[in-house]
Order: structure tokens, then sequence, then C-alpha cells
């Protein structure tokens, strides 16, 4: 099969950069055509607030990106690991454009949690998981504060909206079924 592998590195080198680059080797070893379209978190420190605010919510410019590549590449597959805050869900629709199927590795809960680990105060947390917008994230300022909070809950609440997983995504996966099971409720 030909795979359009995307991914935002993290700043700090982490577990997801990891799968991410341990997929793409299987793949490539088990003889399907992947390529490999990603993006850096190191380059938000040079972006205003602003900017950074908008291509976390929808970047058009690896949006089109994205679509070129799949129009050179024809994957029949776009398989994404992490979007935040690099890639963004605008990827999802560029893919979808191409006759992509989408498919969404799942690893931590930023779909459904602005900090993205069920935590917060040393505890588990789960007050953003039911709720249609997560308030409890920027109340408590669980992201780095208040406005970085305000900004994911946002870009959630945006999503859900135009039921961007629901229409754009063809197939999540996840390590866990307790991911899985915080995912769906």
């Amino acid at each position: 099969m030909r795979i359009l592998l995307c991914h935002s590195y993290y700043r700090q080198r982490g577990g997801e950069d990891f799968s991410f680059e341990q997929e793409a080797d299987m793949l490539e070893s088990r003889g399907h055509d992947v390529l490999r379209l990603t993006q850096h978190n190191r380059d938000a420190e040079s972006l205003s607030p602003l900017s950074l605010a908008l291509k976390t919510v929808w970047n058009r410019a690896f949006a089109c990106e994205l679509q070129a590549a799949c129009r050179r590449f024809r994957p029949q597959i776009v398989h994404f690991t992490n979007t935040f805050p690099m890639i963004s869900l605008a990827a999802y629709y560029a893919a979808k454009a191409e006759g992509a199927a989408v498919v969404q590795a799942v690893r931590n809960y930023r779909f459904i949690c602005p900090q993205a680990t069920l935590f917060r105060n040393g505890a588990d947390c789960t007050r953003c998981v039911r709720s249609i917008v997560p308030w409890p994230a920027v109340a408590f300022g669980c992201y780095r504060g208040r406005g970085s909070s305000a900004l994911l809950a946002s870009q959630i609440v945006f999503h859900r909206l135009l039921r961007t997983w629901r229409r754009k995504v063809d197939l999540f996966y996840s390590p866990s079924d307790y991911t899985r099971s915080q995912l769906v409720a």
C-alpha cells in the first residue's frame, strides 16, 4: 500500500515520536511504500501567539502542503500520529479531499482534554470527558494556564461543531481499552 504518515514532533522527544518512527519503519520493512510528512513543535517558538493559535485550530499552509503531497504520492491511507499544534485537524480535510482514507493513532486524550492527560493536581481528572465544552480545563488552567487552555478548548469545540472526527476520520486506534473507552464516552 501507499501510506503517507504525518506527525508533529514534540519539543522534547517522547513516546509518540518514537512510535511514529517505529510504525514507519515497520510498514517499510513489510514492503509498503511510505512517505513521511512531518513538522516540529520547536517551530512554534518562532510564531506570534496569534499565529500559533490560528495554526493550532486550522493550519491552512500545512493542509495545502499535505494536499500537494497527496497529489504527487497518491496514498491510499494518510496516517496521523500527533497533529498538535503544527499540523492541525485541517490536514484531515486535505487528505479526504484527495480520496485517501484517514487513520488517527490515539496515544493521548487531546481530543477530549486540553491537557491531554486526564490528570490534574496529582489525581485522575475526567471533568472534561463528558462536557460539551471543556470549561473545567479553562477554569483550572490545565494546559499552560487559562489562555492556552481556552485555545485548546476552543479547538475541541470548533471541531466538534464541524463533526471533524466523525466525518473525516475513517479509523481511530488506541493502545488500550481504557483510552478507547474515554474517547467513546
